[in-house]
């Protein structure tokens, strides 16, 4: 006793998906990632300005130490073009560290960077020439990183 042939074909046709249905699927897939694209783009966006703000402050921390480790003055001087800022010994010129923020190879690739002052000088007693300011922006995010003459510092909107 045998299948008849009509069942065995609608059992054989049932094991596939038709080429509507395989149309549908990818429609419905690529209007998903339409919407949640642009929120993983600014989320990206908002995890680099704030590492970035996070390291910064961190790096003017610790260019305080260095001035009061050494005992001589550090300048810190940001260069637009390169999109990167130094921190150096103000007398003899030495290099102790630099940062990109906005460099291709730079892992925080920031747009727009903007210091209130540069170069800008701390002692070794523990004071700076000045307060400092800098403002990291890239395309609708900002954050900005606040230093007393004092060396606190404090990474706000």
């Amino acid at each position: 006793m045998g299948v008849p042939p009509g069942r065995m074909r609608s059992h054989a046709r049932s094991l596939g998906f038709t080429l509507i249905e395989l149309v549908v699927v990818i429609v419905i897939m690529g209007l998903i990632v339409r919407a949640v694209a642009p929120n993983f783009s600014r989320t990206l966006r908002v995890a680099r300005v704030n590492r970035a703000s996070q390291v910064l402050s961190g790096d003017l921390e610790r260019a305080f130490a260095l001035a009061a480790r050494q005992r001589k003055p550090v300048r810190i001087t940001w260069d637009n073009g390169a999109m990167q800022y130094t921190v150096k010994d103000r007398l003899s010129g030495t290099v102790l560290m630099t940062r990109g923020l906005g460099t291709a190879n730079s892992a925080f690739n920031v747009l727009v960077v903007t210091f209130s002052s540069s170069p800008f000088d701390i002692y070794p007693s523990g004071l700076a020439s000045s307060a400092l300011t800098v403002t990291l922006t890239e395309l609708d995010y900002s954050r900005r990183v606040q230093m007393t003459r004092a060396g606190l510092t404090l990474v706000g909107p």
